[in-house]
């Protein structure tokens, strides 16, 4: 679930070879991405069993462990201060869900809450214990509350070697939560804090336990084994310290360089800064007379275009002036056609006008004649008649 710290991980590699893990149950095992469980595959430990209450992380962490070699098994299971029903809280952070209420953990997690609560049956860590085929001797709690768990495992941690339970670190510890009744708990069971480190959280860590030793009941053997192996793991704690502390030398050395590389930097990205907005302004003058040019071009497209409209509209008129020319010529010759013609009708009809003039003249000459024959032959007829009386 948390992050373990490298140092307790070193740890564990010395005393895998001073307290050989012959079975591991670790409680509380996550989704099996956590240190605990990847330490152990990647130690290629014989024998282990994880326990996971939270159903969405019991597939994954069955995945992850289907390739170990041995007697490994994944059991869903709540483990309890006593054989019970209990009110298992899912947390809004996973690796925050167990028998505390997430928000008692607000301490630690100010936004911690409980998505859901589930009513499951829990059992001691003596009673899991007696269900493993194999007889543990290491054993990882990383979940809480630890010491009521510790409180039901009275027989488990009679045949322990080496304990981790999850601590909390500093002055947030929740009031649920007391490190110094389970140090206290364990010690009376005759184990020894060694290591204690915080993971990403400064407030939340893990605590080494191992089992102190009894000269009584140890061989003269075993004792001298302890105290050579103790003896190789002070040198290399030693020679870890020396490389630490040289380790440490060149971290403060490079911790330098970097503060002047960063101040180099820091001058650099002032300069490119500085470049970088002469550039962008450069850029924006640029885009500026981009615009303005390409609105330019839009401009002389569109006279171009408005250019050829004039120029088909010119020729358009010019064709039309031509069909009117020659509509002109057309009726100018017409005109001129019908003025002859008119002429021509003009000169018949002074002609005819001419000939009725004559007409008339002679008929008015004719009717003149004829009155003068008249007359003449009145007078000849009165001439007759006087004639004739006589």
């Amino acid at each position: 679930m948390q992050q373990a710290p490298n140092h307790l991980l070193s740890w564990l590699d010395h005393l895998r070879i001073l307290m050989p893990p012959r079975h591991v149950t670790l409680v509380g095992a996550g989704n099996g991405s956590g240190p605990w469980v990847q330490w152990l595959l990647s130690r290629a430990v014989p024998s282990a069993t994880l326990v996971e209450a939270d159903d969405a992380l019991i597939h994954p962490l069955q995945a992850t462990v289907a390739a170990a070699s041995g007697a490994w098994r994944v059991r869903k299971q709540v483990i309890g201060p006593e054989t019970a029903t209990v009110t298992f809280h899912v947390a809004s952070v996973s690796s925050e869900s167990g028998l505390l209420e997430p928000e008692s953990l607000r301490s630690l997690w100010p936004n911690l809450k409980t998505r859901q609560k589930q009513t499951r049956q829990a059992i001691t860590l003596d009673e899991l214990l007696q269900d493993d085929e194999q007889s543990a001797n290491w054993l990882i709690v990383d979940c809480w509350p630890a010491q009521p768990l510790l409180q039901g495992s009275q027989q488990a941690l009679s045949q322990m070697d080496v304990l981790i339970v999850r601590t909390t670190m500093g002055a947030d510890t929740p009031d649920t939560l007391n490190p110094a009744e389970v140090e206290s708990a364990l010690t009376e069971a005759g184990f020894r804090q060694i290591a204690a480190d915080a993971g990403r959280h400064p407030g939340v860590g893990h605590a080494l336990y191992v089992r102190e030793l009894d000269a009584k009941t140890a061989s003269a053997a075993e004792v001298e084994q302890w105290r050579n192996e103790a003896t190789r793991l002070q040198e290399s704690m030693a020679l870890a310290q020396t490389h630490n502390e040289r380790l440490t030398a060149q971290a403060a050395a490079l911790m330098q360089e970097k503060a002047r590389a960063e101040e180099e930097l820091q001058k650099t990205q002032q300069a490119l800064s500085a470049q970088l907005a002469a550039a962008q302004e450069a850029k924006a003058r640029a885009e500026h007379q981009t615009q303005a040019l390409e609105q330019q071009a839009q401009s002389m497209v569109q006279a171009a275009a408005r250019e050829q409209q004039l120029t088909q509209a010119l020729q358009q008129a010019s064709a039309l002036a031509q069909e009117r020319e020659r509509h002109a010529s057309t009726a100018q010759a017409h005109s001129e056609q019908l003025a002859a013609q008119k002429a021509a009708l003009e000169h018949r009809l002074q002609q005819a006008d001419l000939a009725l003039q004559q007409a008339v003249h002679r008929e008015r000459a004719l009717e003149i004649a004829v009155n003068r024959a008249e007359a003449q032959l009145e007078a000849i007829k009165a001439l007759w008649a006087r004639e004739s009386s006589a």
